[in-house]
Order: C-alpha cells, then sequence, then structure tokens
C-alpha cells in the first residue's frame, strides 16, 4: 500500500510541469529591469559618469544638472551630451553585473565596486573594489577572460532572477 502511496505521488510530481503555464517564447530573465548597484541617494556608481569612461578612460565624477533615469535608478553625468548618448543606448555605457565589482561576481558575491577602479574590455565597463583585480582583467588572455566572464555572467543571471 505504501508503495502505491509513493507511485502515484511520484506520477504527480513527474506531470506537473505538464499543467505549468507555457513560458512565452520571447521571455528572457533579462527581460526584467537589472539590479543596479547605488549608494544610500539611490545614484547609480556613486554619481560617476558611465559615458566618460569611455571617451577620457577615467572616472569623472556627473553632477546634478545632468541626471536622468535608467533601471529604476538616478545616474549622473558631467555633460548633458553625455546623457543623450547614454539615453541612446545605455546597454553600451552600463557598467557589467549593475556596477558590482566584476571580480566578486565571478566568486559568487555581491560587493560593493569603487567607481574608480575600472577597466574597458571587449566595448564593456567593468567596476571593482580594487584597480588590481581590474588589472589582472586586463592581463587575462582572451581565453581565459572568456572563461571568467561566462562564470559571471551565469552568477549575474541568478542574482537578477532574484531581484
Amino acid at each position: 500500500m505504501k508503495i502505491a502511496k509513493h507511485l502515484v505521488s511520484l506520477v504527480i510530481l513527474l506531470s506537473l510541469p505538464l499543467f505549468a503555464a507555457e513560458t512565452p517564447k520571447n521571455f528572457s530573465p533579462v527581460d526584467k529591469p537589472a539590479r543596479v548597484s547605488t549608494n544610500v541617494a539611490g545614484v547609480a556608481i556613486d554619481g560617476y559618469d558611465p559615458v566618460a569612461y569611455f571617451d577620457q578612460e577615467r572616472a569623472v565624477k556627473g553632477n546634478t544638472d545632468h541626471t536622468c533615469e535608467y533601471n529604476n535608478v538616478t545616474w549622473y553625468f558631467s555633460s548633458a551630451e553625455n546623457r543623450d548618448r547614454f539615453l541612446d543606448n545605455p546597454e553600451k555605457f552600463s557598467p557589467q553585473y549593475g556596477g558590482y565589482c566584476a571580480y566578486s561576481i565571478a566568486n559568487n558575491k555581491l560587493i560593493v565596486s569603487d567607481p574608480q577602479a575600472f577597466t574597458i574590455r571587449d566595448d564593456k565597463l567593468y567596476l571593482y573594489t580594487k584597480e588590481k583585480l581590474g588589472e589582472r582583467d586586463v592581463k587575462k588572455s582572451d581565453i581565459s577572460f572568456t572563461k571568467a566572464k561566462s562564470k559571471r555572467d551565469n552568477n549575474w543571471l541568478t542574482y537578477q532572477q532574484g531581484f
């Protein structure tokens, strides 16, 4: 009798996916806005201009004269031109992994980054807790970097699903 009950339970458990609602074909977990690291005022990357990293190759503080809302947080820019460029292509200029430390994401931890510790690789902005961590990424071979990036991407996807 006990075996029959367990068998019925097993059949029910195995058939549950058949009764679940079908997932839309165009659904992707990244369709949901990404969680972005902010300071206590709700400002992304501690008020640094994400576009300036690409143009000036350094961390430049933005200001309250040039702001926008994206992914439910406020972003600061050093100029109206940079703000407009960001709004034209926010995915290009937004830091990877919501601005959290890229190195910590690889180790499955969410740690707030230092906006002055950064690197740009493959036209993507990566922030770190320390400059030396970014330097390690710059020195990695393409294969080694791709492997680390794949691990980070998988961990980040898991974090996004939990936000």
